[in-house]
């Protein structure tokens, strides 16, 4: 059986039924040279999954309606079965491929499919026969073979919660940020201040006394920490063991310990951890998810190291649901409109256009009145769905969001 696909500048629209489909042959319809870079990925990415789909590139370039049309009735002739996937593709070809099937007799429709993939509802229909639903599914592509497929790469793997772990284990700690945001944020740089005289490590001994001269204003600092440790303690997320000259504590987990890292790093693991546990009709509602996703542009993994100019930008979250991404920016703090900017760039240059785009914020701490209106409108403008208040959120309320952020 032969897959026919009006070449498009998505890769999700060339590639994703072939990988559900395997047909013995990928034919490609479009201009040559635009197709021959994306069809040597897509060779090694089929077979990278052990799939033995032969794909043929069909050239049309500079031809007008009548001569693509001639094309597609040449294909429908010489193959015995085949399907046309009218997912995406430019619109004369779209309309050349029409006018072929137009042409073909009550025997030869028989042996042709045509169908598209509705990305909204995540499943084929059937274009011949009412838009009906296909029984079979396309293909999905994890975060790391997306990013491949656009020509950048993953930097080399940031720490990830354990694939075991659930939202649950954040309520402690979840519920001192929910509390007081800002202050969470405050905290954290004065605690990360007197932490890294320990490398960070999960075990933390400090003697006072010696960091007296190290750091300013010590005396309100170590009552700040003081007071955070106390709440850690009674949270379950540290065994405190502290003495008036030493502070002395031991976080109770790896990923306790990565969520007061960074003042943003709690919101992140709870939005990944949210997602993880979303599940439809018995099944992950996201296959694959990663957080603080370092993208390389170019990738080439060398050129920062060579210090050549390189363009890199990390993701807080990143989610597939089913073929459709979704690029989250995650902020516990205030916003600055370049956050904007990154996430509708980024998502559109690695996710194509059905790429979804969120940010999450904890509480929208902006200026005044007015720069809230600007940045609510400008996320509107660019297509983001924004979320300003996850410090108030269910786990009902992260499902229904994800589930409208990815619509």
């Amino acid at each position: 059986m032969t897959l026919i696909e009006c070449f498009t500048d998505s890769h999700m629209d060339n590639i994703a039924v072939c990988l559900g489909l395997r047909p013995e042959k990928l034919l490609l319809v479009g201009e040559k040279e635009a197709m021959r870079q994306p069809a040597e990925k897509y060779h090694d990415l089929l077979r990278q999954r052990g799939i033995a789909t032969k794909i043929v590139l069909s050239d049309v370039t500079g031809k007008d309606l009548s001569g693509i049309r001639s094309v597609f009735e040449k294909h429908l002739a010489e193959e015995a079965e085949c399907i046309l996937d009218l997912t995406g593709g430019d619109e004369l070809v779209i309309m050349a491929a029409g006018a072929a099937l137009a042409g073909l007799d009550s025997r030869q429709r028989k042996a042709v499919r045509v169908q598209k993939f509705d990305y909204s509802q995540g499943r084929i229909l059937d274009c011949l026969h009412g838009n009906r639903p296909l029984p079979h599914m396309p293909g999905s592509l994890s975060i790391r073979e997306l990013i491949w497929l656009s020509g950048g790469d993953i930097l080399p793997d940031a720490w990830q919660p354990a694939t075991d772990s659930r939202p649950g284990e954040l309520e402690g700690i979840w519920r001192i940020v929910a509390e007081d945001p800002k202050g969470w944020n405050r905290d954290i740089m004065v605690l990360n201040e007197f932490e890294r005289r320990d490398n960070f490590g999960e075990t933390i001994s400090l003697d006072l006394e010696k960091l007296q001269g190290d750091i300013s204003h010590f005396s309100e600092k170590e009552e700040q920490v003081r007071t955070l440790l106390d709440k850690l303690h009674r949270r379950g997320i540290i065994d405190d063991r502290s003495s008036r000259n030493r502070l002395e504590y031991a976080y109770r987990s790896p990923l306790l310990r990565y969520c007061t890292l960074k003042a943003g790093n709690a919101l992140e693991v709870k939005t990944l951890l949210e997602a993880r546990a979303m599940q439809e009709n018995g099944s992950r509602f996201f296959g694959d998810s990663r957080m603080s996703v370092s993208i390389d542009w170019d990738g080439d993994l060398t050129a920062g190291a060579q210090h050549l100019p390189d363009t890199r930008n990390e993701i807080d979250v990143l989610l597939m649901h089913g073929n459709t991404p979704l690029f989250i920016s995650c902020k516990n703090g205030t916003i600055g409109e370049e956050e904007l900017y990154k996430l509708h760039t980024v998502a559109g240059r690695f996710g194509g256009p059905h790429a979804r785009k969120m940010l999450i914020a904890t509480d929208l701490e902006q200026k005044s009145v007015a720069s809230n209106r600007s940045l609510v409108q400008r996320a509107w403008d660019m297509d983001i769905f924004l979320v300003t208040d996850a410090a108030e959120l269910s786990s009902a309320d992260w499902k229904e969001l994800f589930r409208l952020a990815v619509q």
